[in-house]
């Protein structure tokens, strides 16, 4: 794993058991009973009850499957944030990191076209826009020509 995602393992234990502290008043917040908070996370209405009791530990799949849940809920995002079941440390890692994917990702969709391409590009547009305006394609080529295309 990369460094950019490390999370320490104390930073993320007091972050859980912060979250298990709150977990009854974040889904009194949501309206969230045991049971319909068990079945978004595939666990029993017991398991549930048994966690907020602390007679079995959250697991940090689950705990992050139910920050997303919380911190997308207006009634609840605040809340968690402020009593430190989401704190800021963690909200920054995983926000530089969405930040460098979706940067990745701009970069990889790119595509760089010669001139040969965009000419091909500004001809089959104004070819088209030719057809569905009714106009010549003389004309079109002309108003595409005068456009200012940025690709």
């Amino acid at each position: 794993m990369s460094n950019n995602w490390k999370i320490s393992d104390d930073l993320l234990n007091e972050s859980i058991e912060k979250f298990v502290d709150v977990l009854p008043a974040l889904r009194a917040k949501a309206k969230i009973s045991q049971g319909d908070l068990g079945d978004i996370l595939g666990l029993a209405r017991q398991t549930i009850g048994n966690i907020e009791r602390k007679k079995l530990p959250l697991q940090r799949n689950n705990y992050f499957a139910l920050v997303m849940l919380f911190d997308n809920n207006s009634d609840t995002h605040d809340f968690m944030r402020e009593v430190g079941a989401f704190p800021d440390d963690i909200v920054k890692i995983i926000a530089n990191n969405k930040a460098q994917i979706k940067k990745h990702k701009e970069k990889s969709n790119s595509v760089e076209l010669d001139e040969k391409a965009v000419n091909t590009l500004k001809t089959v547009a104004a070819i088209e826009y030719a057809r569905c305006a009714g106009i010549t394609i003389d004309k079109a080529i002309k108003i595409i020509n005068n456009l200012e295309i940025k690709i």
